[in-house]
Formats: C-alpha cells, sequence, structure tokens
C-alpha cells in the first residue's frame, strides 16, 4: 500500500483509521471502523484507477519476480513530477508454476519470470527500448549484452537468452525490498496459464504490429490500434494464425509435412519431404500452424503477401530480412 499509495487519490482519508494504529501511543485494538477501512482500501488499491494509460513517449519499465510457487511481472512508465522519479503501474500479471517448474533452481525461476513477462507483454515491448528491473544480479550477466557465461548456465537460461535477443532493453539490478509488488504477484498468483508458450497468435500478432510503424521508425507502435480494437482479432491482423493454418494444409510440401510432424515420422521415400527427414523433432504444431522452433513456417501462397506486409513498415531491405528471419522460416 506504500508503494500504490501515491497512484490513489484520497487513500490517506481511507487509510486514516490504519495509520492511527500505528502511533507508539496507541493501543493496538482492531475494531469494525479498522476492517472497513481495510477493506476500502483494497478495493480502491485494486481499481483501475490507480494504472496509467499507456505513453509511447514515456521510459518504459518491466519488473519482474519469482517465488516457489509463481511469477510475478509489472509494467510501468517512469515518470517524474515534483523533481522525483517515480514509477506509475500500467499492467499487472501473475502466473502460477507447473509441479516441474516448481523443481527449477532460483535464478532459472527469475529467468523464467523474464521470459514469461516479455512475451505476455510482447505488444508493448517490441520495436522500442525498455528497462528490465530485476532483484536477481545473476540475470544482468546472464540476460545482459555481455553474455560470456556459456555453459556456467543452464542451458533453459541459455535458451532464453537467445530468444530475449530480439528485444532492445536494459537490465537493471533492485533491492528485493524495492520489488514487494512483483514479489507478491509471484506469491499470490492466478492459475497457469501458458501464456510463456510463442504462440501462433502472438507471431502474427509481431506482423500486425510492424506494419503499423510510423515510416521514419521502428521505435514508435501504436498500441492502441492492436489492443483497443473491439474486433475479432483473428480478422483484423494482415497474416492470421487462420489463414496460415489453412495455406499449410492447401500447400502440397508443407502439408504432408503437418501430417508428417503429427505422426512423429517421415515417408522416407516421398521426395518431398527427404530434406526434412533429420529435422523432423525441431518442427511442431500449435493452432494447427507448423513452427520450426521458435519461427512460424510460411506457406508458399502466403510469403509473397507478408513480404509486402513488411515492405510497407519502410524499415529498410536489412531491417526487413532481420525482422523476417527472426519470427519466420520458410525453406521454398
Amino acid at each position: 500500500m506504500s508503494w500504490i499509495g501515491k497512484h490513489i487519490p484520497d487513500i490517506r482519508t481511507a487509510r486514516a483509521p490504519l495509520d492511527a494504529l500505528l502511533k507508539k501511543e496507541e493501543k493496538f485494538i482492531w475494531t469494525e471502523q479498522h476492517s472497513q477501512a481495510f477493506e476500502q482500501c483494497k478495493k480502491m488499491a485494486s481499481s483501475a484507477a490507480t494504472l496509467a494509460h499507456y505513453d509511447d513517449n514515456l521510459p518504459l519499465v518491466l519488473t519482474t519476480d519469482a517465488s516457489p510457487v509463481g511469477l510475478g511481472a509489472c509494467l510501468s512508465h517512469k515518470v517524474e513530477e515534483d523533481g522525483k522519479t517515480f514509477l506509475k503501474p500500467l499492467y499487472y500479471a501473475s502466473c502460477s508454476l507447473k509441479a516441474s517448474e516448481k523443481n527449477y533452481a532460483q535464478v532459472d525461476r527469475e529467468g523464467l519470470a523474464v521470459f514469461w513477462a516479455t512475451k505476455y507483454f510482447r505488444q508493448f515491448l517490441q520495436c522500442r527500448s525498455f528497462e528490465l528491473h530485476t532483484d536477481c544480479s545473476a540475470l544482468k550477466r546472464i540476460f545482459g549484452p555481455k553474455n560470456d557465461l556459456g555453459g556456467c548456465a543452464s542451458s533453459r537460461l541459455n535458451r532464453w537468452a537467445a530468444a530475449l535477443s530480439g528485444f532492445d532493453f536494459q537490465v537493471v539490478h533492485i533491492k528485493g525490498t524495492s520489488n514487494r509488488v512483483c514479489d507478491s504477484l509471484s506469491r499470490l498468483p492466478s492459475p497457469h496459464t501458458d501464456t510463456y508458450q510463442l504462440s501462433a497468435m502472438s507471431v502474427c500478432s509481431s506482423v500486425s504490429c510492424l506494419a503499423q510503424l510510423p515510416v521514419d521508425s521502428c521505435a514508435q507502435v501504436s498500441i492502441s490500434s492492436i489492443l483497443g480494437s473491439t474486433m475479432d482479432p483473428w480478422n483484423v491482423l494482415p497474416v492470421t494464425a487462420k489463414d496460415v493454418a489453412t495455406a499449410t494444409r492447401d500447400d502440397r510440401v508443407y502439408g504432408k509435412l503437418l501430417n508428417a510432424v503429427r505422426a512423429g515420422q517421415a515417408n522416407l521415400q516421398d521426395a518431398d519431404l527427404k530434406p526434412f527427414a533429420s529435422m523432423l523433432a525441431d518442427f511442431h504444431i500449435e493452432q494447427d500452424v507448423l513452427f520450426y522452433g521458435a519461427r512460424i513456417i510460411i506457406p508458399t501462397m502466403l510469403q509473397t503477401r507478408l513480404l509486402e506486409e513488411l515492405h510497407q513498415t519502410h524499415m529498410g531491405a536489412a531491417k526487413m530480412k532481420e525482422t523476417s528471419r527472426k519470427y519466420f522460416w520458410w525453406a521454398l
């Protein structure tokens, strides 16, 4: 309440009975008045009035934390008022850990919190710089620009570091006492969801995000036009997961590959599948869309359309190729 109270109008009036109990000369006697004040403070703290609106022009901060049972994250703007700098929250998120994830070392859980949070807030974080605040000092080396740990870090941390290399961020270590909000979120998490898994929907959303960038910059994203739409997201994206799934099924080669991945084996007598036989374990399916590792496979009939969408961003040939290779894969 002390951290979030500065963002809540009239909070001092609501918490006055509770503050009175903390005075040295005051006897601690809890009454109905204190219960009502406590419930009112809880209601005010959980209202939308405590959240700020997203602003492209303000510095963005992502704070994360992990506990033995869950993950917590807070997306904030860094603002200055009356000569003081503080964080104004935009969005809170939490997630329960799976049984297997609860067995991770603490540094791995902290790394998972960062990986999950960047996927969860992808639409806000792409194509702009932000600060990553964590109370785990090891992540500054692992996820920082001079990642030279190699075999010293677990393989999953190295994989997450590679995935995070697509974001523009600076890791800032903070004290655990300064990370109370995310600590609370991680200890009282929402039921588990696979939000940190790279989905076909999130990859296709990336194309929509890039297609709405201003002509002269890749640093500004029209978040409101993407997240503020009340339309069906499957229909507003330029290349949707449904488009990709349908085109994949209809594609002569990728249709066969889709069936082979589902079956877990490829017909080596089929000339179309021979180039993929040794790579079959690297493919997986989500929402009827075929993935190669973390990249979505674009069937032949959609490749030109996708490149045209990227070309409209006017980001330059080199940047366009870099972006397409980061999110998409095709061998034909």
